[in-house]
């Protein structure tokens, strides 16, 4: 691929039809894939730099197109965004759960230890309004982290990069650290926290 500009194939994988510059019509996160590999080669110690490539991204002189900075710009939103969604897992860990083949409930708990004391399960989604970008996981969250969340609930993320988190209880879980929940439920519903 030596003096070719292939970055479409690095996310498609389809180095027979894809071996362009083009990422038209790529989302984020498949911009983002491009952007990695990118980062990849110019990092490892095995591959020597030589040059950029005049075409759709640089310029005869090396500095960014246009069409560069716009891709630039769109990974660093899409690296603060999954920083912001990392720091709310961070904040609000996981729930602990399990289930064995042949019973139809799975088992929640918070483990005061790890997540905190008086944490308990509930259905948590952070959403970047920015971004469009939402996440939903079983989480451990203590009353008191949930009405520090719960602060203005009615009001919309402000900031950049801020995200708007959602609590539901699981009905088998209110106030409890551990339970069983049918495997074949759905999420509960949801009640916005900023």
């Amino acid at each position: 691929m030596a003096g070719k500009d292939a970055s479409r194939a690095m996310s498609t994988g389809k180095f027979d039809v894809d071996a362009v510059p083009s990422l038209h019509g790529f989302s984020e996160q498949q911009v983002s894939d491009v952007m990695q590999w990118r980062s990849f080669y110019r990092q490892h110690e095995e591959y020597r730099f030589v040059g950029f490539l005049e075409g759709l991204y640089y310029a005869a002189d090396g500095s960014l197109t246009p069409k560069l900075q716009s891709l630039e710009d769109t990974q660093a939103q899409t690296e603060k965004v999954s920083k912001t969604m990392t720091e709310a897992r961070q904040r609000f860990k996981a729930c602990n759960s399990k289930s064995k083949q042949g019973d139809d409930n799975t088992e929640l708990w918070c483990d005061p230890g790890y997540h905190g004391p008086g944490t308990m399960p509930v259905y948590l989604t952070a959403y970047n309004p920015e971004a469009k970008k939402r996440e939903s996981w079983c989480a451990c969250a203590s009353p008191s982290a949930r009405a520090l969340a719960h602060s203005d609930d009615d009001a919309p993320a402000t900031a950049p990069n801020e995200l708007v988190f959602k609590f539901a209880d699981y009905p088998e879980c209110k106030g409890k650290t551990r339970c069983w929940r049918s495997k074949k439920a759905g999420p509960p519903t949801a009640r916005k926290a900023k």
